[in-house]
């Protein structure tokens, strides 16, 4: 683990965070099939002209699309042309022409992967893979098919990954890792200076939320000598504090649609889940229906919604505190709950490339002074 400098100040406190990795645990990998090691792109349906204009217009060379339009493909069923590219055709694309054209095939359903590519907060493939018994080989294919998306490198090519594996054990030890996630262990620092009252009145969001739980023990940690750190994962509320750093289990599972960003971030402060959040409509109905609309300076438990030019909620996340939320990015199984740094997510969600912009919420019940 590696302890940030700079600890940061504010309503919240002094805030000091670690990075750490987490990876999906054996028992939750065997449940799910591979996926295919077959890469296939999705585009909408259109003429060939189009197609091929469509495609230049998006990384490809004119000699790339004639490669990728020939033989058995493209196939159109429904209302998808389905393209199949070659081994070859994916390496040969250059990182600067991936971005743009896995930013276009991610707006589309059918390519989960550039739609939810796997991200390096860390910098890059290298450093992300550090501490991972991927092979050589292995970290340099995935560093030669990431891109850059809005400023931080991520990886879409899992079939590629794949297909390059031994066995069947391999593939499943590959895709076990390419679940490793960074996140954050944050914890306040607490001197006998503090004031404890500035932080309740931060932390128990101006309705004594739990104020009970976390004033003893606030006050306690500044009258005991050399006991100066409280995780951050005690402040929070029930659900999300047994929420952090797992993965969705089977009973989650089997309601029939996984956990979302939208069911994280509306769950926030319930004590026991309300799967009514799992469908888009029904998360559009509550954020109207019982919060406000707000800007930033936002505060704990402030909803984060990421909308895009098209104005479609694209990600949500919960603000917890200095640059950290709370966060569960996307359905897959394979990605649990975490802390993120909020630059981070900004970079994923299209915010700093200018694709997406944030628009708070805060539940009406919540700092009602502020409202």
């Amino acid at each position: 683990m590696e302890t940030v400098a700079a600890v940061q100040e504010g309503p919240w406190g002094s805030l000091e965070y670690f990075y750490i990795y987490l990876e999906a645990p054996d028992a939750l990998m065997e449940r799910f099939p591979l996926p295919s090691t077959i890469t296939r792109w999705a585009v909408p349906k259109m003429e060939l002209s189009e197609l091929n204009k469509t495609l230049t217009d998006h990384g490809l060379t004119n000699e790339e699309v004639l490669e990728l339009l020939a033989g058995p493909t493209p196939i159109r069923e429904g209302d998808w042309v389905y393209l199949f590219p070659s081994d070859k055709l994916l390496l040969g694309v250059s990182r600067e022409r991936r971005s743009r054209l896995y930013q276009f095939l991610g707006q589309f359903h059918p390519n989960s992967f550039q739609e939810s590519p796997i991200y390096f907060p860390s910098s890059n493939a290298r450093l992300w893979a550090r501490g991972t018994k991927l092979a050589e080989d292995k970290i340099a294919l995935i560093d030669q098919l990431s891109f850059d998306r809005g400023g931080i490198d991520a990886f879409s090519d899992v079939p590629a990954l794949l297909k390059s594996a031994r066995g069947e054990s391999d593939a499943r030890s590959l895709y076990q890792q390419l679940s490793r996630t960074r996140t954050l262990m944050p914890r306040l620092v607490i001197t006998p200076d503090t004031n404890i009252e500035a932080l309740l009145d931060y932390w128990i969001t101006g309705i004594n939320l739990r104020r009970k739980e976390i004033e003893p023990i606030l006050r306690s940690i500044r009258g005991t000598k050399g006991a100066q750190y409280l995780d951050l994962v005690h402040l929070l509320p029930a659900l999300p504090r047994k929420l952090l750093y797992t993965y969705p289990d089977s009973q989650m599972i089997s309601v029939g649609l996984l956990p979302d960003c939208h069911w994280t971030t509306l769950n926030f402060f319930n004590y026991s889940p309300q799967d009514y959040y799992l469908t888009q409509l029904a998360a559009t109905s509550a954020i109207l229906e019982n919060f406000t609309k707000v800007d930033a300076p936002y505060r704990f438990g402030d909803v984060l919604m990421f909308i895009n030019t098209r104005g479609e909620a694209v990600h949500s996340c919960t603000y917890i505190a200095a640059d950290i939320a709370f966060t569960k990015n996307g359905r897959t199984p394979a990605m649990p709950w975490i802390f993120m740094e909020l630059t981070d997510l900004e970079k994923m969600y299209g915010v700093k490339s200018g694709g997406a912009r944030i628009q708070g919420f805060r539940n009406k019940k919540a700092f009602p002074s502020d409202h």
